[in-house]
């Protein structure tokens, strides 16, 4: 059987480069000979969706170094949600039927595919709905954990609110990761949080309204560089789990609201964070008034949560001697304090907001003016 000769390439090297170029499939077009800070200043202004941008970055390998640019990704990310709600109008049903589950799931993986061959450097995916009033998203699931996984690049990534996720393992592999938001994820076994403890680059993690246990949250301790903590309504973990906390010695700020924390565990971590700015203890309902003294030795603190709280006139004249930097205070529903017992807040230089909210608290005694909300 005979085979065709192949095709000589004639004329100067810009033409056989052109004639190359054709037979390769990339044709040169006017795109192709814009530089590549222009490409991408362009990228950047008509481009919104990390899904578009996939298909672009190949079109040419010029187009694929100009999405590669820590300028364009830096500004991109995987934000799936929405489309998923406009192909799949039932997923906002707070029940929506398999069949769409099923769908929405098979699309995201079309969706991960599509954006690892077209830009495999992304920085950040966030699979969260950012809705108040859808509180779950279920066709997320392990299998795109795993495809998540292959992105080496990866800064951020928000699993919030999905509940079909049981194995975050695959995780262990972004080691690149500084945050990580996992909150209401709670198909996630109590002790499996620990297998979180290789990420050294993690500054930002929130694991709030999780079923993380005391053994899961012991592997987490382990993290060195987490400046940012949120364990709001972690109810698993047992008043002395949370001690283990103390050697996360670069923390700035930590949740704790509604969780079983009791005030000698409160107290020993106040003596472990010197340089924590925001504290959160919304609803702890096992610190005694009293208590919350304690934090009188944090005295870097900036905003400080304590509403449906015991906190009491005897902390409340403590902190206001020592926090001299405290420039927001939420006593919202503390009942505990008396009109007389919070007129030493006016000793709080720095206060610039004040809740009061349903307490018998006024701004009557108040020698300067705030930003109060009832």
């Amino acid at each position: 059987m005979s085979t065709s000769p192949k095709r000589r390439r004639t004329g100067g090297p810009k033409q056989q480069q052109h004639q190359q170029q054709q037979e390769e499939g990339e044709e040169e077009g006017p795109l192709n000979r814009l530089p590549a800070d222009v490409l991408s200043y362009v990228f950047g202004l008509c481009v919104a969706r990390l899904e578009e941008v996939a298909p672009l970055a190949r079109v040419s390998k010029l187009f694929n170094a100009c999405v590669r640019r820590p300028s364009v990704l830096g500004s991109l990310g995987l934000e799936p949600h929405e489309r998923l709600q406009r192909l799949f109008p039932n997923l906002n049903m707070f029940f929506p039927n398999k069949e769409d589950i099923a769908a929405a799931s098979a699309e995201l993986v079309a969706t991960l595919q599509q954006v690892r061959l077209g830009c495999p450097a992304i920085r950040r995916i966030d699979f969260d709905s950012n809705d108040s009033n859808y509180h779950k998203i279920p066709y997320v699931r392990d299998e795109h954990v795993q495809l998540m996984a292959s992105f080496r690049s990866l800064r951020s990534v928000s699993l919030a609110q999905c509940v079909s996720v049981t194995d975050i393992i695959p995780l262990q592999s972004l080691t690149l990761l500084t945050k990580l938001d996992l909150e209401l994820c709670q198909s996630i076994p109590g002790s499996g949080f620990a297998c979180l403890s290789s990420l050294i680059s993690l500054q930002d993690l929130n694991v709030g309204a999780t079923v993380i246990n005391d053994e899961g949250l012991a592997g987490l301790s382990m993290l060195p560089a987490v400046e940012k903590l949120s364990m709001g309504s972690c109810r698993a973990v047992s008043g002395s789990g949370f001690a283990c906390i103390s050697s996360m010695t670069s923390l700035q700020e930590l949740d704790l609201g509604c969780t079983s924390i009791d005030e000698e565990v409160l107290a020993g971590l106040a003596m472990s964070f010197p340089a924590l700015t925001k504290l959160d203890l919304s609803g702890c309902k096992s610190i005694s008034g009293a208590g919350f003294a304690c934090l009188s030795s944090v005295t870097s603190l900036q905003e400080l949560d304590v509403p449906h709280t015991y906190i009491n006139d005897e902390a409340i004249a403590v902190l206001s001697r020592s926090l001299t930097a405290l420039a927001k205070l939420n006593l919202s529903f503390c009942g505990s304090i008396s009109v007389s017992g919070s007129a030493c807040l006016s000793s709080l230089a720095s206060l610039q907001e004040l809740g009061i909210r349903q307490t018998v608290i006024n701004d009557a005694g108040l020698s300067r003016a705030l930003h109060i909300w009832w």
